[in-house]
């Protein structure tokens, strides 16, 4: 499981995510998408205003998703500041962070500069 959190609106309306409108006023309103990756599916998931508000949701959906805890890998496109605020915020729940890489050309195209990630599975 994945989730995945561009820094702007833009690099999802170039890749089709979005339509314009949902871009022209999300960049009004501040507003950002957190995306879902699940079995090899990306679904859009909350929507949320600011990128630490975003942050935090992604630590909320983790903690839905893995109760028990979960072995993560943390992921950016050329936002190291951003992958090392998200991993304390993990690391204050307790997870185990496993590294911390350069986001892969999927993640890089679709979702844009400045976009961080984490992937998560089970600890065995």
């Amino acid at each position: 499981m994945g989730y995945v959190f561009p820094k702007t609106l833009t690099y999802l309306y170039r890749s089709g995510r979005i339509g314009g409108i949902a871009r022209f006023v999300g960049g009004l309103l501040r507003i950002l998408l957190v995306l879902l990756v699940r079995e090899r599916q990306v679904e859009a998931g909350p929507r949320v205003r600011g990128f630490m508000e975003g942050m935090h949701k992604m630590a909320e959906l983790f903690r839905k998703d893995f109760p028990e805890g979960a072995l993560v890998h943390l992921a950016h496109a050329g936002n190291p500041e951003g992958a090392r605020a998200l991993g304390e915020l993990l690391r204050a729940e307790g997870v185990q962070i496993l590294s911390t890489l350069q986001a892969g050309a999927a993640v890089s195209v679709h979702a844009g500069p400045g976009t961080i990630a984490f992937f998560a599975g089970p600890r065995r």
